[in-house]
């Protein structure tokens, strides 16, 4: 490993890996069974999804801006009874207690759900955000899902949390993929396109 990094030169992975990028930015959500599979491509060389993550019926992602600094990915990985079981945990406080807020949140835990977590961290060629699919994957296909909790919580201190704290669980047959591609995200008129990966 190179003891500092040339500053006329693009700097190189083995420089970039002594100070990574962590953190994750938005989360995009929608119902598991309102994914279009047609349209899934599972990647055999690499780690990721291509292509459109199409919903059927018209539909759009959500997205949830979680609190900067509130944010956390975690995957477990056991091989119990032989399998290989891959458990990833997702938190994020969203702000701010209000009723619409919490109508739709209360629409997002009563079924499974595919999440995509955006990471700060941009892909080299395509300069988009990178980003992981979660509650979908090869093996299980739609059969692994996302489960939504959260709760309320306002804390008597001043400067304390106003807002809800959210939990993502998730059981697949794989750890997280790579999403390379496109979403249309509800924006309260035709949608927006995010381009990811």
């Amino acid at each position: 490993m190179p003891v500092f990094c040339p500053t006329n030169l693009e700097l190189t992975n083995q420089c970039g890996d002594d100070f990574p990028l962590a953190g994750l930015g938005n989360f995009y959500l929608a119902p598991v069974r309102q994914i279009d599979q047609s349209t899934l491509f599972f990647d055999a060389s690499k780690h990721e999804i291509t292509g459109a993550l199409s919903l059927q019926s018209a539909g759009t992602w959500a997205k949830i801006e979680g609190r900067v600094s509130t944010k956390d990915l975690a995957t477990e990985n056991a091989k119990d009874g032989g399998g290989n079981v891959f458990t990833i945990t997702v938190n994020a406080v969203v702000p701010n207690i209000d009723s619409e807020k919490s109508a739709k949140l209360q629409k997002f835990g009563n079924q499974k759900l595919v999440i995509i977590a955006e990471l700060f961290e941009l892909d080299a060629t395509s300069g988009n955000r990178k980003a992981i699919v979660i509650g979908l994957d090869k093996i299980m296909g739609i059969d692994a899902g996302a489960m939504f909790n959260f709760n309320d919580t306002v804390e008597a201190e001043q400067g304390g949390l106003n807002g809800y704290n959210c939990v993502i669980t998730a059981v697949q047959g794989e750890s997280p993929r790579f999403y390379n591609g496109s979403i249309l995200v509800e924006d309260g008129s035709a949608g927006t396109t995010v381009t990811l990966g």
